[in-house]
């Protein structure tokens, strides 16, 4: 429970962090454990939010953004990052993130350790003023700071509301 507890506090602390401005709540549907071998696939739900545009790459807005995974195993992952966003139309943009995190397994997939990073990309349209449909899909891992170091992908779709 401790773990649990912590991974809630990193996420609430990266939200205290975020700027003040236009931002965007996110919500996700989906499974765990996607490329699993033996399908042994979780339901899993995301929630995230992002900054209001930190800077801008070109044509990149760069954000902070705080997220907490959940799925139906007890997996629970916490954790704060960058998210980049490209518009590739008017309407649709081209999503990609990065964000460290703390894990907790709860009798659900042993990743190695508390610290795990997450890589994620996705696509969302606007299909409304304001809210935004969407897929996405991550890799968590340790990226080798633990001598096991299996790794696990989720896949979820999304609906984002921009305020």
């Amino acid at each position: 429970m401790t773990r649990i507890a912590a991974a809630s506090a990193a996420l609430a602390l990266s939200l205290f962090a975020l700027p003040a401005g236009a931002a965007e709540f996110l919500i996700g549907l989906g499974a765990d454990d996607v490329l699993d071998q033996e399908g042994a696939t979780a339901g899993a739900a995301l929630l995230e939010i992002r900054s209001g545009v930190l800077t801008e790459l070109g044509s990149v807005e760069v954000k902070v953004l705080g997220a907490l995974e959940a799925d139906a195993d007890a997996d629970v992952w916490a954790g704060a990052g960058v998210a980049l966003h490209l518009p590739l139309t008017d309407s649709v943009r081209l999503e990609a993130s990065f964000a460290p995190g703390l894990y907790s397994d709860n009798d659900g997939q042993d990743l190695g350790g508390p610290i795990e990073f997450r890589t994620q990309i996705g696509i969302s349209v606007a299909i409304s003023d304001g809210l935004r449909l969407g897929a996405a899909f991550n890799h968590k891992s340790n990226a080798g700071i633990y001598d096991e170091n299996p790794g696990t992908e989720a896949a979820y779709l999304t609906l984002g509301y921009e305020f």
